[in-house]
Order: structure tokens, then sequence, then C-alpha cells
């Protein structure tokens, strides 16, 4: 009988310990220690690991890719630059809980976060809106001219949670 394990999105309402940075190699590896994190809602998705591995691994598959051979979702490819512009996040309680991640504190020279849809099902494309509200976060030094970009697993984040449907604020998750 294989044991699955289930990842729950929740809103960051307390202060928690936050999961320690997961590495491409680690999520590859069967045998790694997973933390679950859930998300405080009326209906929350529960995402198995192997849908949080999946999407992770996508963001490091499509992140050295041109833009055009990216996922899509209306205009947006993804991965995309998590930090509206400014090259770093600027909601405060992912950035708090970015902080409090060794390697993936925000402010760092040189370092970019990126983001991915979180889903059921990898996200391939699709109209503006498809790529629904949870993600993924990684961190990535910049690679230099011609480079190639490396990546290392940050945190799951929601845009559910917010003071609107239509806020665009992002929160954390949280470890179970």
């Amino acid at each position: 009988m294989q044991l699955v394990k289930v990842f729950q999105v929740a809103l960051l309402v307390t202060s928690q310990a936050i999961a320690a940075p997961i590495t491409e190699s680690e999520l590859l590896n069967p045998n790694a220690a997973y933390d679950l994190i859930k998300r405080a809602d009326p209906a929350p998705e529960a995402y198995t690991l192997e849908n949080v591995q999946d999407a992770y691994n996508a963001l490091v598959s499509n992140g050295n890719k041109p833009v055009s051979q990216q996922p899509m979702a209306g205009t947006r490819a993804y991965p995309r630059q998590y930090g509206s512009g400014s090259n770093a996040p600027t909601d405060a309680s992912v950035v708090a809980a970015l902080n409090a991640i060794s390697g993936c504190e925000t402010g760092q020279a040189g370092m970019k976060f990126f983001e991915f849809p979180l889903d059921m099902t990898v996200f391939t494309g699709g109209p503006q809106g498809s790529q629904g509200p949870d993600r993924v976060v990684a961190i990535s030094p910049n690679p230099g001219q011609g480079g190639t970009r490396t990546y290392t697993y940050c945190l799951a984040m929601t845009h559910r949670g917010g003071t609107s449907p239509t806020d665009p604020s992002f929160f954390p998750c949280t470890n179970a």
C-alpha cells in the first residue's frame, strides 16, 4: 500500500513555522521528507505531493525556454517573475514568509522570484484566468548573458482569501 501525502493550501493567518526550501533534486527524490501545506478556505483545495512537484518541475523545465514556447494564460507567460515589476515580492505576508526561509529571503542581490500555476494537473496554457489562483514560488540567481537559470523551491501561495474577489494580493501557504 502506497501512502500519498496530501497538500492542502491555506492562508497564513497566524505565525507558524515555514518549510525549508525544497531543491530541485529533493523534489525529484521520492524519499525526501515534505511538510504539508493548507489554506483556510470554505472549500480548500487538496493537492498531492505529486501536484506540487509537477508544478515546480514545470516551472524549472519551462524557465529557460523562450517566452514564445512557455505556457500562456492569455498574454501572460509562465513561469513569470513574481514581484509586480519591482524585481521583488510586494505582498507583505508573502515577503514575511519568504524572509523566514533560509535561501529565499527577499532583497538578495542578483536574485529573482518566479511563480508557476499550481493545480491538480500541470498547467499547459489557456485563456486568461485559466492559470487559477494557486502558485508555487522559486528563487533564482541571475544566470548572466547566455547562462542557464537554476531554481530553488521556496513556497506555495494563493490569491484566495483577499479582501474581495478582485483583490490581486497573494497570501503564503503554511505547514499543516
